[in-house]
């Protein structure tokens, strides 16, 4: 589809991107727990979210996503944000252990996490 208002889908995307927002008819958030994501720059595993590491790996695509498309619009400010937003993976990734591993509100590492099994993420492990 190339035929629609790139702006306007823009303009969407930044929206959900920094707000909550509601769809569907079991009115689901676009995007869980998003004060925690900004607060720590990755999805704490004690923060209440299923599937942690797999929710921010989706949303760090998500972010790059709507990165590029305000880059596409002109939109210098959002680019930067969205971008950086993007990289919050990168904050899972354990400098010893070389996985994304599951993290803590407190920063640290959770302890008893092992990257073979798939605690923490959804349709796959930490060593996929």
């Amino acid at each position: 589809a190339r035929d629609f208002d790139v702006a306007a889908l823009t303009a969407v995307m930044i929206d959900s991107g920094k707000q909550n927002r509601y769809w569907g008819r079991s009115n689901h958030v676009t995007w869980s727990h998003l004060e925690d994501y900004k607060k720590y720059g990755y999805y704490p595993d004690n923060c209440g979210i299923y599937c942690a590491i797999s929710q921010n790996v989706e949303y760090a695509v998500a972010d790059f996503s709507i990165a590029r498309m305000c880059r596409a619009v002109g939109d210098d400010a959002n680019y930067k944000y969205f971008l950086n937003r993007s990289q919050s993976v990168f904050n899972l990734l354990h400098p010893t252990e070389k996985y994304l591993w599951a993290r803590m509100k407190d920063g640290t590492w959770k302890k008893d996490f092992d990257p073979r099994t798939n605690a923490g993420c959804q349709e796959g492990t930490s060593t996929r």
